[in-house]
């Protein structure tokens, strides 16, 4: 492995995502911030957009920040997904966009979300993009994002074997 190109911040990030094809880097920081940058085809960051207090988890040490977040970039590159669990919510923007475009900001009932993200399997042309949802229960939610109505559906749950329960396939 090899670092191509390193950037400080003026903040701690918690949860780093790439988009597929390398262009965009979303940063969820300590100070509760969202931040987006373009990665410059000479090196460097230039800042996209920033929302302040995005999400719920602020620390002023990295070390004591429970990994209870997360981000994640879509395979075409433009939606990013972040769940928040402080909040209790899933969030969907359009990364692309100055202010990013908020399409989706739900909790998803009686779901105590934990972290997410999108299937790296879907194609373009598909309307329905497939996503996972951790819960602080050890559960899996699989759900879909409606590119068209610019919706999310959580479709079926998968309890998570608890120690030395291991499923027979």
């Amino acid at each position: 492995m090899s670092v191509i190109y390193s950037q400080s911040l003026d903040t701690a990030a918690s949860q780093i995502a790439c988009s597929a094809d390398g262009k965009l880097v979303a940063a969820m920081c300590i100070d509760g911030s969202l931040r987006c940058y373009r990665v410059g085809l000479e090196g460097g960051f230039q800042p996209v957009w920033s929302m302040p207090l995005a999400h719920s988890y602020v620390a002023r040490n990295l070390a004591k920040l429970p990994p209870k977040n997360s981000a994640s970039f879509g395979f075409m590159g433009q939606h990013l997904l972040m769940s928040d669990s402080g909040r209790n919510k899933l969030y969907i923007y359009n990364a692309s966009k100055k202010p990013p475009w908020d399409l989706v900001n739900r909790a998803l009932g009686g779901v105590k979300v934990a972290c997410a993200t999108w299937s790296l399997g879907y194609e373009d042309s598909m309307v329905a993009v497939p996503f996972a949802v951790g819960d602080l229960e050890g559960n899996v939610h699989i759900g879909s994002f409606d590119r068209i109505g610019e919706s999310i559906s959580v479709h079926m749950r998968v309890a998570c074997p608890r120690e030395g329960k291991m499923p027979r396939f």
